[in-house]
């Protein structure tokens, strides 16, 4: 049987920044990636894409934070 840590330190969320901001990131860009494959369903098929532009451009402004400041992903509302 393997003992319980106790006295193990918290780490700081700044080192744990990178890690959140990566992984946040490649959930908006498979999150992006379906938004554009719907997008382009929807032109196919005659559809109005309003809709789905203003959610990829949502997308991309979140990624475009996520990439310039790696802590906002730990305290976005979106993460």
């Amino acid at each position: 049987m393997l003992p319980f840590r106790r006295h193990q330190p918290e780490p700081t969320p700044w080192t744990q920044a990178p890690v959140c901001a990566e992984y946040h990131a490649s959930g908006l860009e498979l999150r992006l990636i379906d938004l554009v494959d719907q997008r382009e369903q929807a032109i196919r098929a005659g559809r109005d894409v309003v809709r789905l532009d203003v959610e990829i451009a949502e997308v991309n402004d979140e990624l475009a934070r996520v990439a310039v400041d790696p802590l906002y992903s730990t305290y976005s509302s979106a993460a």
